[in-house]
């Protein structure tokens, strides 16, 4: 009883802000309960000991010893109650220690993982800038070189068909810095997902012979056979620049990464089912490995066999083409055995269009 008395009150002391939020709940005023609580240990400690003192037997404990051990007994049952309710806090307490280790392993869980993310985006910002600088020192020396060879020339109408030579060599390395430029921009409107978009219906076989007339000169340098089998009726809801985009960056790589004189085929069906058109660029090259199919798609990713050789790349043109196919509701995949010879075969849906 001494034990309850001791508790209640130590309990109303505890929550004694949130009993002033809830004064409703309390059956009476706090000093009440504790002038109540105070008759009610002072009268059990004289019941307990008016209980004792009547039923001892001397014969079992010498009475010296009474006193000593009814005190040391009250002591250890007070000492127990305090203990009983002092334990609550005791757990609370433990529990947020153990939240607060938990939350701080969370947080260095996510620290690690965010430096890991700075750290190979750092590797990536590094291999960017060499490979960059690659490409841009490339078709700049030979813009550079061609106009250097045009002033040296006599302005004769003999030289008038070299002249012209020159100038379209010059044109195209041009070109390429112009795809690079654009690559590198698109990449900075596609991290803040600001790619604009105005669609359209567009003859997809119209589109296509457009981006391969551009491609010509490579055409008839290496020599090669590009094969276009879709039918003229086939209209797709996109917006031209990004298709030709995406088209003009699949058959550029057609034709850096696979052997001359190798064909390259470019299709086109239609998926009335799901209201799609599926268009892929096939190659007869090295293809690309089961494993490697994904990654592929990731900025600034190159094959290692690609790195080491001398075709030139920055690793964003796949990754652009996929953010934009799926700008358009698309996607873009690749099919490929790995084994060389057997080329590779990249497929991109897009929407049909819609009826005028």
């Amino acid at each position: 009883m001494i034990i309850l008395f001791l508790d209640l009150p130590i309990l109303l002391y505890r929550f004694r802000p949130l009993l002033k939020k809830r004064r409703d709940q309390l059956i009476a005023a706090p000093w009440f309960l504790y002038a109540c609580c105070t008759v009610g240990i002072i009268g059990s400690g004289l019941g307990i000991w008016a209980t004792v003192s009547s039923s001892w037997d001397s014969t079992l404990i010498p009475d010296p010893y009474w006193g000593v051990i009814v005190i040391g007994t009250t002591l250890l049952c007070l000492f127990m109650g305090l203990l009983g309710a002092a334990y609550p806090r005791l757990l609370s307490n433990l529990n947020e220690q153990t939240a607060m280790a938990r939350e701080n392993a969370r947080l260095y869980e996510d620290l690690r993982v965010a430096y890991e993310k700075l750290s190979q985006l750092d590797k990536m910002k590094d291999a960017f800038i060499a490979t960059a600088s690659h490409e841009l020192r490339t078709p700049l020396t030979v813009v550079q070189g061609y106009l250097e060879l045009l002033a040296e020339i006599p302005d004769e109408k003999s030289n008038a068909e070299m002249r012209r030579g020159f100038l379209n060599k010059a044109r195209l390395a041009c070109d390429e810095l112009t795809l690079l430029q654009e690559n590198i921009m698109d990449v900075s409107t596609i991290e803040q997902d600001t790619v604009k978009l105005e669609c359209h219906n567009v003859t997809l076989k119209e589109v296509c012979i457009a981006v391969l007339d551009l491609c010509e000169p490579l055409v008839l340098k290496q020599p090669r056979h590009v094969e276009i089998e879709i039918p003229e009726d086939i209209v797709v809801w996109v917006d031209e620049i990004r298709l030709k985009q995406i088209l003009r960056n699949l058959i550029t790589n057609a034709f850096r990464y696979t052997p001359h004189r190798t064909p390259i085929g470019i299709t086109a069906s239609i998926l009335p089912e799901q209201h799609i058109v599926c268009i892929k660029v096939s190659d007869k090259g090295p293809g690309i490995p089961p494993d490697k199919q994904e990654i592929i798609f990731e900025r600034f990713v190159r094959l290692e066999r690609d790195t080491v050789g001398n075709v030139r790349g920055s690793g964003l043109g796949l990754a652009i083409c996929r953010h934009l196919a799926e700008a358009m509701h698309g996607m873009l995949t690749v099919e490929s055995s790995g084994i060389k010879g057997e080329g590779a075969t990249f497929m991109f849906t897009l929407p049909m269009g819609i009826d005028s």
